[in-house]
């Protein structure tokens, strides 16, 4: 499932975790990873860019506060 095209998003660490996991158990932690992302891209107020350290440097500047799987998706809040 995990393409070069969505890894570049993700530090190395998750993408190869990603990559060495079997279809149904990558699929959820990519749902929570990327949901996870996202959120903490808008609490800092930041776009969505590849990843780097800089990036994450300044996405741990917000934490997760709330993370539930509705249905088939993953919701996440962060703060």
């Amino acid at each position: 499932m995990l393409d070069r095209q969505d890894g570049i998003y993700f530090s190395p660490a998750i993408a190869r975790t990603l990559g060495q996991l079997p279809e149904p158990e990558q699929a959820l932690l990519f749902a929570k990873e990327w949901s996870e992302l996202e959120a903490r891209t808008k609490a800092c107020k930041m776009g969505l860019k590849e990843w780097s350290e800089g990036r994450d440097m300044k996405l741990a500047q917000s934490r997760l506060l709330w993370q539930r799987q509705i249905g088939e998706g993953i919701v996440s809040v962060c703060g």
